[in-house]
């Protein structure tokens, strides 16, 4: 009889292989508690980084479960959270080009910011329907 105990967690940031079947099970058949048991793994993982990098490890999940949270299914979270990712990773681009744009040129001044286009917002005055 296979042990259907609770998996070890973490090792060395990737589940075990045989954690799959325990963590397929308790998704399918218990959704709140694969949620409750998810949540508290990863907190646990997160509290093994370094102190410094807590803090922007659990905005970082935080932001995981909230666009999780409004995807239709399981397929939907994967494309909103691969999207997360991949949109990070270009903002995070941005930045290395610019370091390396002020190392080649050796110009130290802040990336220049677009302007935000404004308009005037012109009042209207209401007119009397009449009878």
């Amino acid at each position: 009889m296979k042990d259907r105990t609770k998996p070890k967690s973490l090792v060395m940031g990737k589940l075990h292989i045989d954690d799959f079947e325990y963590w397929s099970r308790l998704a399918r058949y218990s959704p709140e508690r694969f949620e409750e048991e998810r949540s508290a793994m990863l907190a646990s993982y997160i509290e093994t980084m370094p102190e410094e990098q807590q803090p922007r490890l659990t905005r970082t999940q935080w932001k995981i479960d909230q666009v999780r949270s409004l995807a239709k299914n399981p397929y939907d979270a994967l494309n909103r959270v691969s999207k997360l990712m991949w949109d990070e990773l270009m903002e995070l681009n941005k930045h290395q080009i610019h370091l390396v744009e002020m190392f080649v040129s050796k110009d130290v001044s802040p990336p220049v910011k677009k302007e935000i286009e404004t308009a005037q917002i012109l009042p209207f005055k209401r007119s009397e329907k009449s009878e």
